[in-house]
């Protein structure tokens, strides 16, 4: 997403790296998929999320949950 539309974001920069901006952006979805009774496959299946970002998002939903989150 364009860093205009971000301007009051805390936790993104305009110098960031790609990768760094689509981890956090990715977590974001992981909490908000968990407070809703959802899961990465869920919203997979549902096509919520594009499967471009599978991988990630489920490596990232392992973390969140090991994290007792």
């Amino acid at each position: 997403m364009n860093i205009l539309h971000r301007g009051g974001d805390r936790e993104i920069t305009l110098w960031m790296k790609y990768a760094e901006v689509r981890t956090i952006l990715l977590m974001r979805t992981v909490r908000y998929l968990a407070s809703i009774g959802k899961s990465v496959t869920e919203a997979l299946d549902l096509g919520w999320l594009n499967l471009k970002f599978k991988a990630e998002a489920l490596r990232l939903e392992d973390e969140y949950h090991l994290a007792g989150c």
